[in-house]
């Protein structure tokens, strides 16, 4: 993800994201984890001097979104494993390159991908 997006998503929800934070995704997946965060942000905040109570990764693997957290509240953990769920859900249909609607591709590299993305070859091939 560019520095741009990467400090836009750690400077506005900074109970999710230390300031160290890099995601190991595309741009095109920006929006999905705009909309993940905006979902978390509050059900992180009240505990928020708890240090383990933030996100720890977010990354590509094998084509797919995946996002951990450290600690979270027991209250709070059926929102919030929901709201990961469905943004890991929305990945598999979202090119990561681009954000436009996209499918798995399987090649040297599991990716994600539009039509168009598919057809220049994955970033990383």
């Amino acid at each position: 993800m560019t520095p741009e997006n990467t400090k836009y998503l750690v400077e506005t929800y900074p109970h999710l994201y230390r300031e160290t934070f890099y995601f190991e995704c595309g741009d095109g997946w920006f929006d999905l984890l705009k909309e993940l965060s905006e979902k978390l942000e509050p059900l992180f905040a009240p505990y928020r001097e708890r240090h383990s109570c933030r996100i720890v990764q977010v990354k590509e693997k094998f084509g797919g979104l995946r996002y951990y957290t450290g600690f979270y509240p027991s209250e709070e953990s059926k929102k919030i494993e929901a709201a990961i769920e469905e943004a890991e859900k929305k990945a598999w249909v979202t090119c990561e390159v681009c954000g436009e609607p996209g499918k798995v591709r399987y090649g040297g590299w599991i990716s994600t991908l539009c039509n168009k993305h598919h057809m220049e070859g994955s970033p990383e091939e």
